[in-house]
């Protein structure tokens, strides 16, 4: 799959922004199921 159509991922922790591609797999479907998603 191209990088351009993987997933992409935007983490806020406290006022850091970070991001991050995904691999199309199926944990990470899994993943993106949960979302959105708020940890405290």
């Amino acid at each position: 799959m191209p990088i351009a159509t993987l997933p992409k991922l935007r983490l806020t922790v406290g006022t850091q922004v970070l991001s991050a591609t995904l691999y199309d797999n199926a944990t990470t479907r899994d993943l993106l199921a949960l979302l959105p998603l708020t940890l405290t």
